[in-house]
């Protein structure tokens, strides 16, 4: 027998409040407490409640304030960091800039802290996931949305329709610098939880490996969990107790999978007067402000964040042409070459 899908009465049933109680949060959660918003969007979650949008959104669409409105999720942090890492900022202005010419509009939201903006997915003509997304906010966000597509950007591969810059490509540019240079011991900075930083960390183990067989990659999980992002005491943490371990065979060459890690890993470095490229050999990602603050040039893999910007513009307009459509699009990336990468002969 088919199972009754939720409602709103069973949502306020579940959260111990009334159905009108329930309405509110939906349509203005400011108007109801932190703590009672968050029983009920606990309640929506576990009930996998959306509002019935194919029953009155296609009648009352024309009117609708979210007519032609592309709805963007986009952590908040990633948006306010510090001016040095405006990475997604650049992704969020290009992409917005690309996609008024098609005369759409965007809504910026974080999942984390609107999830009532979510249940009502349906109603936007698309909506964007820019940055990594857990599995089960991914799962929450695709059943809301309901037809209504939805893109990811930045999340690593597994959406019908995503954009990412080719993380193989980079990792495998990574390793042939390092093999060229003679190294045999590489250490790499990454992040388990974000599947770009994976890949790349992937590519280059596998690729290294198969250039230098004798050779030897140690991973350091330099994790940034949303409650810990912008700080960076778990990577100093991670830096300090892999290079006390390894003190007696440090690596000669150092890989960090993206650039706020790459920042901190340059930090560390300082402060332990180990010297780039003198003392070990610096390889970092992404091509933000950052490095030019550095002391010393740092060659760095990177792709351009305006072209991943207007490459998601361009694939919403095809996904709203072709609902059904399934596509993943690279983003080339590039190499600069700074001489922070040396012969590992020079190391002393």
């Amino acid at each position: 027998m088919k199972r009754r899908a939720a409602s709103i009465n069973d949502i306020a049933r579940i959260a111990k409040v009334s159905a009108m109680t329930v309405s509110r949060v939906l349509s203005d959660p400011s108007r109801v407490s932190e703590k009672t918003s968050a029983r009920i969007m606990q309640a929506i979650q576990e009930t996998g409640y959306r509002k019935d949008v194919y029953a009155s959104i296609n009648s009352r669409k024309r009117r609708d304030i979210h007519h032609r409105t592309i709805c963007i999720n986009c952590p908040f942090d990633y948006l306010v960091a510090a001016k040095d890492f405006p990475f997604f900022s650049i992704i969020y202005f290009s992409f917005m800039r690309e996609i008024m010419n098609h005369g759409y509009r965007t809504v910026l939201t974080d999942i984390d802290r609107d999830t009532a903006q979510f249940v009502n997915a349906g109603h936007f003509d698309a909506v964007m996931l820019c940055g990594p997304v857990n599995a089960a906010s991914y799962e929450f966000v695709t059943r809301s949305a309901g037809a209504t597509p939805v893109l990811t950007v930045c999340a690593g591969p597994g959406a019908s329709c995503s954009i990412d810059p080719d993380d193989a490509a980079g990792g495998v540019k990574a390793a042939e610098h390092f093999a060229a240079h003679g190294h045999t011991h590489v250490a790499v900075l990454t992040s388990e939880r974000e599947p770009n930083h994976r890949d790349r960390y992937e590519h280059f183990k596998n690729k290294f490996l198969s250039l230098v067989p004798a050779g030897r990659v140690d991973r350091i999980d330099g994790e940034l969990t949303r409650e810990q992002s912008i700080t960076d005491a778990n990577i100093f943490s991670a830096l300090s107790s892999y290079f006390s371990d390894v003190a007696a065979a440090a690596p000669t060459g150092f890989f960090v999978t993206n650039s706020y890690s790459a920042y901190l890993a340059y930090r560390f470095l300082q402060e332990r007067g180990i010297r780039i490229p003198k003392d070990i050999s610096f390889l970092g990602y992404d091509n933000v402000p950052f490095y030019d603050t550095a002391a010393v040039p740092l060659s760095r893999i990177w792709f351009d964040p305006v072209k991943v910007g207007t490459a998601a513009a361009d694939m919403v307009v095809h996904m709203l042409a072709k609902p059904k459509i399934r596509r993943r699009t690279l983003i080339p990336v590039k190499f600069s070459d700074l001489g922070s990468v040396i012969d590992c002969t020079i190391h002393k």
